[in-house]
Order: structure tokens, then C-alpha cells, then sequence
């Protein structure tokens, strides 16, 4: 008979084989735990590529990674991190940062980089070719936007963008806004199939650049897009300016605008601050924002302009101003006198 310290009972058996059952559960547990975690990572990557935040609820597309700005005030400077392979687009402006009538995107575009996969948008579409050459398929055609092209790609026209050169294309990119407060980035955008295009290249449309010596005072201003050229919405143009010259003196707009400065330094008196903005920033300025811009360099400065919306035929654009700093306001029914 076998000792009874060495036979288990019932109980303890049925102890021994919970335990081992609980081990497999447990390893089972375990390697799901695994397998999750590598799916989540797997997607989570495949979005990134297919689907990144251009705001709350946005998405991007492949080939195209995105990030939002996070400055706020009148100038913006664009992230400049290393690129990688594929497209890096960033937010500058839009609803959710303080600019209601547009979507501004800045886009570094790599050698060899295509950008989404053949869209149209139900809203209307600017692109400013800042530097390099931007490759861009219109329907079936397929053409070429020099620097300082604009592209005009109105609602429901099929496109899509790449690269095909050797150096990196930055790319401007104006979107309007769509009826709805709720409409982002992604949802103004749906996949397309290339089709028959007529007079495709209407949409490329390079601005000439002028000598010093045939530019006169002011911005010498090239329309890139405007109402006459199709764009109801958004007005756009590429301005020349000489040395100590400059748009208006302080004045208002009954719109939003947005400069982008392409070369050049300029002066920019924004509400009662001053300051300089540099190639390769932003200038935000929202409706009734009292300013005026003057280039103070040695060189002829250069940016692109855009009116969001462009204003009525005929309007009055530049609304002046008369600034009285250190006086005492308001002035009703008195003539004012300074402090």
C-alpha cells in the first residue's frame, strides 16, 4: 500500500489540475496580449501613411504624413525637421486656428515623392510652387508647374501630385472651407479616377519674373488665382516689391488674408506691434486687423498674397485707417488731443 503522504486526494488533484489550467489560460492570456499589441503597432503605422490628424477628426492620405501647427499668432514659421521619403505637410492655418475661411498647408514634397492617390475636392483648390518643380496629373494629362506656378484646381477636378525631380518641391497649399463648420481636410477630399481633361494647362499658371527695372512702386501684383480666371472663392497673387516700398498704408480688410514670404525681408506693422517677417514664414490677418507692410531691404522682396474670400468685384479692398497712438479715445464730438 503507497504511503498516504504520497497519494493526493480528490481535493488536492482537483487544486492541481485548476492550477494547471490556470497556467494554460494564462499563457493563452498572455500571447493574445502579444499579438493585440502587434496588430495595434501594424495599423497604427499603416495609418500613418494612409491616415494622419490635420485637426480633430481629420485624415490624411498615403504618401502623406501630417502634422498641425501649434503657433497662433500673426507670423508662423513652418517645422523644418529632416524629411523622410514621403511627403511632410503641415497646418499652418484653418478653422480650429484662428483663420474660419481657409485651409493653409505647407508641403515639402522629396525627390521621388508622390502625394495622394488621384483626389478632387468639393471646394476649390490653390497650390503656390515656392521652390523646385512640382509634377502634377490633371485627369490624364500630366504637366509640369515651374517655380512660382500657381495651380488652380477647382472643385470636383481630378488630380494628384509627385515629385519626379532631384531636389525637394515646398508647395503652398490654399484650401477653402467647406459650408460646414464640422468639414475638415478630409472630408472636402474623395478618391477620383483619372478622365478626359480639357485645356488642362488653363490650371498651371507661371508668374513672370520682372527685372527691378520694370517694376514700379507698391506690389507690382501677378494674379495667380481670381474670379476672372474661375476662382470665385480665393484670390491669390505673387507680388514684386522694391526696396522701401510696400502695399497700403495702414488699412483694413473686410476679408481674411494670409502672406507667404518667398524672398526677401519685410516690415509689418500688425495692430500697435511691428515686426519682421523672413522668407519662409506666415503672416496671418484676420479681418479688421488693422496693418501695413513695407519692404525695408536692399533686395526685391517677393510672397504670395491670398484674399480668403476674395472680395466682390468693384468692392473697396484696403480700407484706410488713421492710427493715433497715445492719444485718448473715443473722440465723440471732440477734435482728439494727444496725452
Amino acid at each position: 500500500m503507497e504511503s498516504p503522504s504520497l497519494v493526493a486526494s480528490p481535493h488536492a488533484r482537483g487544486v492541481l489540475r485548476e492550477r494547471k489550467n490556470m497556467k494554460i489560460r494564462m499563457k493563452y492570456f498572455v500571447l493574445g496580449l502579444c499579438v493585440l499589441a502587434v496588430a495595434i503597432v501594424a495599423i497604427t503605422a499603416s495609418n500613418a501613411q494612409i491616415a494622419t490628424s490635420s485637426g480633430p477628426g481629420q485624415k490624411a492620405v498615403v504618401g502623406v504624413q501630417m502634422r498641425e501647427s501649434k503657433e497662433r499668432g500673426p507670423i508662423r514659421t513652418p517645422d523644418m525637421s529632416p524629411l523622410g521619403k514621403e511627403v511632410a505637410s503641415e497646418l499652418i492655418a484653418g478653422p480650429n486656428s484662428g483663420l474660419d475661411s481657409a485651409f493653409i498647408v505647407y508641403a515639402r514634397v522629396p525627390a521621388g515623392a508622390h502625394g495622394p492617390a488621384m483626389y478632387s475636392r468639393s471646394v476649390d483648390e490653390v497650390f503656390f510652387v515656392a521652390s523646385g518643380q512640382l509634377n502634377v496629373q490633371i485627369g490624364t494629362d500630366k504637366l509640369v508647374a515651374p517655380t512660382h506656378a500657381g495651380i488652380f484646381f477647382p472643385a470636383g477636378l481630378p488630380h494628384t501630385y509627385s515629385n519626379d525631380g532631384a531636389d525637394t518641391t515646398v508647395v503652398v497649399e490654399i484650401v477653402q472651407t467647406g459650408a460646414s463648420s464640422a468639414d475638415t481636410l478630409a472630408s472636402l477630399m474623395k478618391p477620383a479616377q483619372p478622365k478626359k481633361i480639357d485645356n488642362t494647362a488653363q490650371y498651371i499658371r507661371p508668374a513672370k519674373e520682372l527685372p527691378p527695372s520694370q517694376l514700379k512702386g507698391g506690389n507690382n501684383s501677378q494674379f495667380e488665382a481670381n474670379r476672372a480666371d474661375g476662382s470665385s472663392y480665393i484670390g491669390m497673387h505673387y507680388d514684386q516689391i522694391l526696396p522701401k516700398s510696400g502695399g497700403a498704408a495702414m488699412h483694413i480688410h473686410p476679408f481674411n488674408q494670409v502672406y507667404y514670404i518667398v524672398d526677401g525681408s519685410v516690415h509689418l506693422d500688425y495692430g500697435m506691434k511691428s515686426m519682421e517677417v523672413k522668407p519662409n514664414q506666415f503672416v496671418v490677418i484676420p479681418e479688421g486687423v488693422v496693418h501695413q507692410f513695407l519692404n525695408d531691404g536692399d533686395g526685391v522682396a517677393k510672397d504670395i498674397l491670398t484674399l480668403l474670400p476674395q472680395p466682390p468685384p468693384n468692392s473697396i479692398a484696403d480700407v484706410p485707417v488713421d492710427v493715433h497712438f497715445g492719444q485718448t479715445a473715443p473722440f465723440i464730438g471732440a477734435t482728439p488731443k494727444a496725452k
